[in-house]
């Protein structure tokens, strides 16, 4: 696995790049804490945070069906990993390199 994960965590992509956006997820940055509080990251123009907001833990039930949607539709990060052999290290350096 090229990144290395803590026991007990597991990584999952949802790229949207590549695959639609499934209906229902949150379009903001947020953390999740214990499944009952959120913090949404507030950015300026140029994208650097300039800190976060606490939600009232009413509006919490919102964001945990975001979770379960994006993991619904997202994949393990060893499967998406070996699916996209254009983003590994040795394969990046050569495509620069013909550049």
């Amino acid at each position: 696995m090229p990144i290395p994960a803590r026991p007990g965590k597991e990584i999952y992509i949802l790229d949207t790049a590549e695959t639609p956006r499934p209906a229902g997820l949150i379009d903001e940055d947020y953390y999740l804490l214990d499944d009952e509080r959120v913090l949404v990251m507030r950015y300026d123009g140029d994208g650097r945070l300039l800190g976060a907001q606490p939600l009232p833990a009413s509006k919490t039930g919102r964001y945990l069906r975001c979770r379960e949607i994006a993991m619904e539709h997202a994949v393990p990060f060893d499967r998406y990993w070996a699916e996209h052999p254009q983003f590994w290290r040795k394969n990046w350096l050569a495509r620069e390199g013909q550049r």
